[in-house]
C-alpha cells in the first residue's frame, strides 16, 4: 500500500508529467473510440477539425512531457517525447494542406 501511495505522489509532483499525459490519454482515447470519434463528429461535419484536435492534444502533451523529461534529465524520453511532437506537428500541417487543396480545387481563395 505504501508503494502505491509513493508512485502516486511521485506522479503528481510532476505537473508537466500530469497534465502530458492527461493530453496524450485524451488525444489517444479518442483517437482509438468509435463512440467518441462518432459524438466528435455529431459536433461538426469537418473532418480536419477532428484531425486538429487530436493532433493538438498529442502536441500539447508531447510538449509538457518533453518539458518533463528534460527537467528530469531523461535522454530516451526526451528523444521520443522530440518525436512525438515532430509527428503531431506533421499532422497538422497535413491536415492545413489538405484543407488548402481541397478549397482550391472547390475555386476557394
Amino acid at each position: 500500500m505504501n508503494s502505491i501511495r509513493l508512485a502516486v505522489s511521485s506522479f503528481f509532483s510532476q505537473p508537466w508529467g500530469v497534465v502530458g499525459a492527461l493530453c496524450i490519454m485524451v488525444g489517444a482515447t479518442a483517437f482509438n473510440s468509435r463512440r467518441l470519434k462518432a459524438k466528435l463528429s455529431a459536433m461538426t461535419t469537418d473532418q480536419a477539425s477532428i484531425s486538429n484536435l487530436l493532433n493538438l492534444f498529442n502536441l500539447v502533451g508531447g510538449a509538457c512531457l518533453l518539458v518533463n523529461a528534460w527537467k528530469r534529465d531523461e535522454v530516451v524520453w526526451i528523444v521520443l517525447e522530440i518525436y512525438f511532437v515532430v509527428i503531431a506537428v506533421k499532422g497538422l500541417w497535413q491536415t492545413r494542406r489538405a484543407a488548402e487543396k481541397l478549397a482550391h480545387s472547390h475555386g476557394e481563395a
